[in-house]
């Protein structure tokens, strides 16, 4: 939607919206409610904003990769765009000690600033010596859901990888694809996008041979 676009919507003048937008001007609260019910989103989605976590690495012979950084950064490609995204899980130990509070922003284009995303899930995350597993839910749109399964590498590798399955807004289906973790930011470049394909000659053979997508 175009900033005329809203403005003839609110009665308003673009140049007004231009400055909420670029906070030159503060937003009353019936302004407020009427641009979150035409762009069909919940007031919290358009005031909720946290400032980015400073990254803080631990042990590094921690048993789970996991457990090594409080923030995590995770890629996947869909074909469908041609595009990877980019997206950063940040851990929160949980009371019980058996698990992870994660929160997860999905799709972003500045790292530094990643708590500006497009999506933004919360959920939990259990580790173990083969395998983590994370659940997470967008708090906007209950029925927005993923689930990761990663493997859980030596303690001295700076990236695993793992499947994540959702529900894709565009095919309208359920999906599995490939994800990669990493300790630390990745150059988005074809060598990234190489790593996560799934159509290369062995990865087919394999899916073919087990009917199933693995990732070894």
């Amino acid at each position: 939607m175009t900033i005329d676009t809203l403005s003839r919507m609110l009665h308003i003048s673009p140049s007004t919206v231009s400055k909420y937008e670029n906070c030159k001007l503060s937003i009353d609260v019936h302004t407020l409610f009427e641009i979150a019910s035409i762009l069909n989103v919940s007031v919290q989605q358009l005031t909720d904003y946290s400032t980015p976590s400073k990254q803080e690495h631990t042990d590094s012979e921690s048993p789970s990769f996991f457990t090594r950084s409080n923030i995590l950064y995770f890629y996947q490609y869909f074909g469908l765009d041609k595009k990877i995204y980019a997206c950063v899980m940040e851990i929160i130990k949980s009371p019980d000690d058996a698990s992870y509070n994660v929160i997860i922003y999905y799709d972003v284009d500045d790292l530094s600033h990643y708590t500006d995303a497009s999506y933004i899930y919360n959920g939990t995350m259990r580790c173990n010596e083969l395998a983590t597993h994370i659940y997470a839910r967008n708090p906007y749109n209950r029925g927005d859901e993923l689930t990761i399964c990663a493997k859980t590498p030596f303690s001295t590798s700076t990236t695993t990888e793992g499947i994540l399955v959702a529900v894709s807004t565009s095919l309208r289906n359920p999906y599995a694809c490939k994800i990669l973790f990493s300790l630390n930011p990745l150059p988005v470049d074809d060598e990234l996008r190489e790593k996560l394909s799934i159509y290369d000659k062995d990865t087919a053979k394999e899916t073919k041979r087990v009917n199933a997508l693995v990732v070894y």
